[in-house]
């Protein structure tokens, strides 16, 4: 009996030694650097978050994302994953993750270092050359700044908000059931997101920049970029018909296009270097090279010379691990990690993001080459909105709404455009109609990766932005 009693001790003693640690430690961790992900806050005690039973699952979410050791146990637990089985030929597995899209709901927006903004040396106090001149330039409907730029606040999973495309049918959005799971393949040491293709989402894409077309004056040349992404060129048609053609929804997302828009094809180009290191292995986004090839499109569709590369000076940022990593652990590819290769631009800029003010930060953001998100490097990562200006006086403005894809291609951009604003329509909280005008740019570019027009959720961003007031 004793033996028993002693037994159910040891038993309850650790269990409940735990549970006490878990009450009475703080939680001061908000994002898993392992994972790179926000981890679930707690809920807010209210009598009606009781009774709907919201208040005990988001609890259960709360309590699991902050259990003590959870970092080194998920590590453990993937070490084990790899002990089991015999490998034979390819290491193929399939792993499927919260959120539909990695990069709107899986990875938090860049603002954890807005207090101490990454500076080069001797920079900290230099905020803009000229305060009067961006004094003058505010918007005129947007005259306060600084309450019009506060920090974005943690912003909502697009797949998880209503659709607000007034454009699509009742039976598109009826059989629009937005993907609350999404997967990734791996193979070997190359991780992939798998693509669904979604017609309502194409339609939805496609719809809220006609409409954005449509309040800019007529001289205003717009232009669409979706990329596509790794999975589209795998060789073996075995793993590839796991995903969507995205050449085909592309396609039909360009035939959505009103005439006011420019399908800009970095398709192609990007098929043909598919054999090239145009695509990271632990990450869902392209590397600079990928980039610099539909900068090369684009440089032909407007009828302008794209800059060789071998003109670049190289500098090589080693042993990144990336976003698909984070959600898989997996041991193969952190055998491996990717070399991120940075084309460092030759011609004189300045550049400045903006919330409350301007930050002075460098096209090549370096201070981020020794920290876990090594690709936040380009542009210094998503921002509400930022500018470029350049010493090329040939008066050209451009814009890119964009997600994360474009940041390593926007500085491509610099030896062919006096100024190149970037706005980030999940964070930004300007009158875009007003802000093109007011900063009397004549060229709009929409770059994307094709996951967005995998759901509505991207389309939706991009309407509440075009209705901001």
């Amino acid at each position: 009996m004793k033996k028993l009693n002693l037994g159910i001790v040891l038993f309850i003693l650790p269990i409940t030694l735990l549970g006490f640690l878990n009450i009475t430690m703080p939680k001061t961790q908000t994002i898993s650097e392992l994972e790179n992900r926000s981890l679930k806050s707690k809920p807010e005690f209210t009598i009606k978050n009781v009774l709907s039973g919201n208040y005990f699952r988001d609890f259960e979410d709360y309590f699991t994302d902050n259990f003590i050791m959870r970092e080194s146990m998920v590590k453990l637990g993937m070490e084990l994953k790899d002990l089991k089985g015999i490998g034979t030929g390819d290491e193929v597995s399939i792993v499927t993750y919260e959120g539909a899209n990695i990069f709107e709901s899986q990875f938090p927006i860049d603002t954890e270092e807005l207090t101490e903004p990454s500076y080069e040396e001797g920079e900290g106090e230099e905020l803009v050359a000229d305060a009067e001149e961006l004094e003058s330039e505010k918007l005129s409907s947007d005259s306060d700044i600084e309450e019009k730029e506060k920090l974005p606040e943690k912003e909502e999973a697009p797949e998880d908000k209503k659709s607000s495309e007034e454009n699509v049918t009742p039976a598109e959005k009826e059989n629009n059931v937005e993907r609350k799971v999404g997967s990734v393949l791996i193979v070997n040491n190359k991780i992939m997101e798998i693509f669904y293709s979604n017609e309502a989402g194409g339609k939805a894409y496609a719809n809220v920049i006609n409409d954005f077309s449509d309040k800019m004056d007529s001289d205003v040349k717009i232009y669409s970029v979706l990329v596509p992404t790794q999975i589209e060129f795998i060789k073996s048609e075995k793993y590839k018909d796991l995903s969507s053609s995205q050449k085909d929804a592309i396609k039909f997302v360009n035939d959505n296009f009103n005439d006011r828009i420019e399908p800009v094809n970095a398709y192609d180009i990007l098929e043909e270097k598919a054999d090239e290191y145009i695509y990271f292995r632990s990450d869902h986004h392209w590397t600079a090279l990928g980039a610099y090839y539909a900068y090369t499109a684009f440089a032909k569709h407007i009828d302008d010379e794209p800059v060789a590369l071998d003109k670049y000076e190289v500098e090589k940022v080693e042993n990144y691990l990336g976003s698909l990593y984070s959600i898989t652990l997996d041991k193969k590819v952190k055998e491996s990690p990717d070399t991120i290769y940075l084309y460092k631009p030759f011609i004189q800029n300045e550049y400045h993001i903006y919330y409350e003010g301007p930050l002075k930060m460098n096209v090549l953001d370096m201070s981020h080459a020794s920290k876990e998100r090594k690709y936040r490097i380009f542009i210094s990562g998503d921002r509400p909105w930022g500018r470029i200006r350049t010493e090329v006086k040939n008066g050209k403005k451009i814009v890119v709404i964009k997600d994360s894809y474009a940041n390593p291609f926007v500085p491509f951009l610099i030896p062919h455009y006096e100024e190149i604003y970037i706005v980030d329509p999940r964070q930004f909280k300007l009158n875009i109609e007003t802000f093109i005008k007011e900063k009397e740019i004549d060229e709009v570019m929409f770059l994307n990766y094709a996951m967005v027009i995998g759901g509505t959720g991207f389309a939706d961003t991009l309407r509440e932005m075009l209705n901001n007031k």
